[in-house]
């Protein structure tokens, strides 16, 4: 089902987002800008109940692997910088202690949790900014260490009663909430049994009027930095170009689209295979920076595709390769990064995390790219 709803939201969000940035203000654009929130919405909202409906089945997968905490933090507050400067709220981001650490979590959960607690923030928040900060303590051994991110806002505030049922699941301070703010009243639900799963919890102080402070914690394990967040390593090829020459393999015309629209201000050269056979006979006869490969394809799944890429005796075989799929689940990441992907990214298709993906594999910083 998540397949079915995330692919006709691709078409939606993709487009809103592209017509978004060609058009100056005005009562057109504000339009437009509606749908994008509007699709936002119902994404974050089918997001919430497919969570929820895991964790009553007691699915909650923990797939550990050394992260950069710091990295795997700044990425959650980044997507929603966009957010906050529509609403007029200022961010601000403190993750000093957290600096060069690298820790055996799933940086996948750590995102969850977090975009949750920086997300609800920000929505109830009108005026003034959201602070996300971390601290750092000594656990029993030279190699634990307790980590509290802490997600401050200024906005409505709660007091004691509200406080002890805002992590229930489908609760809210009250109805007038829901009719003002939207939402299911189970991001903050999900994210604690989160956090409880990896050993830690999460906590609010509140207070009406003046703002709440939403502080997740967990113990950690500290370990090498090698091949943090980098599932598959390959040397870095230098761009030909400033704009680099990107591989589609997409068989969904909609899909194309959005992505041919969403990559237009970094480049025009791209090239479209409509399955994994094409993609391999393209990548033997043309030059390439970069694969963008989604993965439920006819003739020759992405999956497929990508493993023969990486075993065949040839240049190309560690090409970039970035999943864009719908398939949202954790297994899902795992059989991407198992294949040899260097990058993942779940439709609908956001802009801002597109342009800073391709930036991350290819090295490049994203307004270079678009330079």
């Amino acid at each position: 089902m998540s397949h079915e709803i995330r692919t006709p939201l691709n078409g939606i969000l993709g487009m809103a987002q592209s017509l978004e940035a060609t058009q100056k203000d005005g009562p057109t654009r504000a339009q437009i800008t509606l749908i994008r929130q509007s699709g936002e919405m119902l994404l974050s909202i089918l997001n919430e109940i497919l969570d929820h409906a895991k964790i009553e089945a007691r699915v909650i997968e923990l797939n550990p692997r050394p992260c950069a905490i710091a990295a795997v933090v700044h990425s959650s507050t980044s997507i929603f910088l966009t957010t906050a400067e529509e609403k007029h709220i200022a961010m601000q981001v403190d993750l000093d202690e957290l600096a060069g650490m690298t820790i055996n979590a799933d940086p996948l959960r750590i995102r969850q949790c977090v975009a949750n607690l920086v997300s609800n923030a920000i929505k109830f928040t009108d005026q003034g900014k959201v602070s996300v900060t971390a601290k750092v303590s000594d656990g029993a051994a030279p190699d634990q260490k307790f980590i509290a991110i802490s997600i401050a806002d200024t906005g409505i505030g709660m007091n004691a009663e509200e406080c002890s049922r805002v992590f229930g699941a489908f609760e809210q301070a009250d109805s007038t909430v829901t009719r003002r703010f939207g939402g299911t009243g189970l991001g903050l639900s999900i994210a604690k049994r989160i956090a409880l799963a990896m050993g830690g919890d999460i906590s609010v102080t509140s207070q009406p009027g003046v703002g709440s402070t939403f502080t997740m914690s967990f113990p950690a394990t500290l370990c090498a930095d090698e091949g943090a967040l980098a599932p598959a390593t390959f040397p870095q090829q230098a761009l030909q170009t400033q704009r680099p020459r990107i591989l589609l393999v997409e068989d969904n015309p909609v899909n194309r689209q959005v992505a041919q629209a969403l990559l237009a201000s970094v480049t025009t050269d791209i090239e479209i295979a409509e399955n994994g056979v094409q993609a391999l006979d393209m990548l033997a006869s043309q030059k390439f920076d970069l694969v963008l490969m989604d993965i439920q394809m006819p003739v020759m799944d992405g999956l497929t595709a990508c493993r023969k890429v990486r075993a065949a005796s040839a240049a190309w075989s560690s090409i970039p390769i970035i999943a864009l799929t719908a398939g949202a689940t954790d297994g899902d990441q795992r059989d991407c990064f198992d294949a040899g992907m260097n990058g993942y990214i779940c439709k609908p298709l956001r802009a801002t995390e597109l342009l800073e993906k391709i930036a991350s594999v290819l090295g490049v910083a994203p307004q270079k790219m678009a330079s």
